[in-house]
């Protein structure tokens, strides 16, 4: 399904990274995949100033900018950094990818022990996972950690046996 992107194919953002399409989106935010392989995530500046409020980020983490009407914020990453929804989870490559998620979610919960994590955003270039204040019904960080772990198995990583099986496969 096509998403209804923001920007048009080829926008220049604030860091000049170069929009291509829409990846996934939610109310307040889209990722796009950028030329030269990487993504940008690009908020509605009152989300970027929920998160900024909150302390998950800090003044000058995301770019503001105009387009048309809308007030907007982003940050882009290389190919080498993960910026996707938790929800779109694909299993980690390494030992790495995996310590990086759980850094991410620690770095979060340090600074902010109550938002719901399962709908985030995982920005590994800022070692967080920013929550989008989705209204869904609140997921334990154990099954968030699970899910990303195996790729989208509500596996809570606490079940270690089942978290390994499901890994092996």
């Amino acid at each position: 399904m096509a998403l209804d992107a923001w920007l048009p194919i080829g926008f220049e953002l604030p860091d000049g990274a170069k929009a291509r399409v829409a990846s996934f989106e939610g109310v307040d935010w889209q990722v796009y995949e950028t030329q030269g392989g990487g993504r940008a995530l690009v908020v509605h500046d009152e989300l970027g100033a929920c998160w900024q409020d909150a302390g998950l980020i800090d003044e000058g983490t995301f770019d503001a900018f105009q387009f048309g009407d809308h007030q907007l914020r982003a940050i882009s990453c290389g190919p080498s950094q993960i910026l996707s929804p938790v929800s779109e989870a694909k299993s980690p490559d390494n030992k790495a990818e995996a310590l990086s998620f759980a850094l991410a979610l620690k770095a979060t919960r340090d600074i902010d022990s109550e938002s719901a994590l399962q709908d985030a955003l995982y920005v590994e270039k800022i070692t967080r996972l920013l929550p989008t204040y989705s209204i869904s019904s609140r997921t334990g960080d154990d099954v968030v950690l699970g899910y990303w772990l195996t790729g989208g198995a509500s596996i809570p990583a606490t079940s270690f046996r089942r978290l390994r099986q499901t890994m092996a496969g």
